[in-house]
């Protein structure tokens, strides 16, 4: 375990430093060749983002997890980097990707969070439907929250980021369909993870949330004390 958060702790660091050179790059060249002050900010936005995962696991005091990390910064990366910056989604069908991932994304994050709160945080395979319930809730809530900010956004400035002059209620009802069916792939990932817990080895998005909860969520036991090894 600590010889992948070393290596993902190497991974990020260059991984960061690239999404930084690439922001930094589209930015001043939107800004000096085409004179386009609009994407100028819109990538540069991109930048405090990377500053996210530190500053949430520094107000909850929890000690950092690098490979947790890595799954934040290539969502950053896709989302922002390539969808906004570099592209401005105009690759057919990438807007639905990333909405699908969001869903992947914020049931992972619905799932930290369901230990975070659990008392006693101890993992247990009958916490399945529960868990499952909760973070297929959580991650479609995200997402009804977030088509009300965009919403929101057109009431004030008069844009269409819903696409509504277009596609009337198409684009946002396809948005949260399939955010839907990534969180639902999650679900299923999880589901497989409840049921093999004894005697499974994690795949590299379980085996984030593992370090994560060995790291910070862990029931500690006293010295001597036996108990089923996590």
């Amino acid at each position: 375990m600590l010889k992948r958060e070393q290596t993902f702790a190497l991974v990020n660091r260059i991984f960061v430093s690239a999404i930084v050179a690439l922001h930094l790059g589209f930015a001043f060249t939107y800004l000096l060749r085409d004179g386009d002050s609009y994407l100028f900010q819109k990538s540069l936005l991109g930048l405090p983002l990377l500053l996210l995962p530190t500053l949430v696991f520094r107000l909850f005091r929890l000690k950092t997890c690098h490979q947790l990390n890595f799954w934040a910064y290539l969502f950053i990366f896709l989302a922002h980097t390539i969808g906004i910056t570099i592209t401005h989604y105009n690759i057919p069908y990438y807007d639905k990707a990333m909405h699908t991932l969001s869903g992947v994304f914020v049931a992972f994050l619905a799932l930290c969070c369901f230990y975070f709160f659990k008392p006693g945080r101890a993992i247990d395979r009958k916490d399945g439907p529960l868990c499952c319930l909760f973070v297929f809730a959580v991650s479609m809530a995200v997402a009804g929250l977030w088509e009300i900010g965009e919403y929101t956004v057109s009431c004030i400035d008069g844009s269409d980021p819903q696409l509504v002059l277009s596609t009337g209620v198409g684009d946002t009802m396809q948005d949260m369909i399939v955010c839907m069916v990534g969180t639902l792939l999650f679900v299923g990932v999880l589901a497989h993870w409840y049921l093999r817990r004894d005697n499974r080895r994690s795949g590299p998005l379980m085996g984030a949330f593992d370090t994560f909860y060995q790291y910070n969520l862990a029931p500690r036991r006293a010295a001597g004390q036996g108990g089923e090894k996590e």
